[in-house]
């Protein structure tokens, strides 16, 4: 008998990717045109807060 892993272990086991950012593993991940990386969903929600914010104006410092 050979040593190998099941082929269904062997799927999941390149099913699972790692976060660009985080190194988190993640069965699926997003994929940032911008950043051009794959990322979990907690660091793409980040990313695109970081934008929005960017995106609106500052309240004017008194």
């Amino acid at each position: 008998m050979k040593d190998s892993p099941s082929p269904s272990t062997e799927a999941q086991a390149s099913a699972i990717k790692y976060c660009d950012r985080c190194a988190r593993r993640s069965p699926a991940l997003v994929f940032d045109d911008l950043t051009l990386q794959e990322l979990c969903q907690e660091c793409c929600d980040r990313l695109n807060r970081k934008r929005g914010m960017a995106s609106r104006p500052g309240k004017p410092k008194v």
